[in-house]
């Protein structure tokens, strides 16, 4: 039942990931640094893909992930 709910709660931790890398890369390309900028982005795409894999593997879903 707990292990459950950690899977669960993954999905969203991942989904937190991809927004806060976001938000890093978009302050990142207001300062001008293009290639860090850059970087960010592509960890932003990678959790967000990971986030829509382990959510339909697992069959979650919610608002929040939407």
């Amino acid at each position: 039942m707990i292990m459950k709910k950690i899977i669960n709660w993954l999905a969203n931790i991942i989904t937190l990931l991809n927004l806060f890398f976001g938000c890093i890369s978009i302050i990142l390309l207001q300062k001008k640094y293009f290639i860090k900028s850059f970087i960010f982005n592509l960890f932003s795409i990678f959790f967000d893909y990971l986030d829509g894999s382990l959510s339909r593997c697992i069959k979650n879903e919610n608002k929040f992930g939407k």
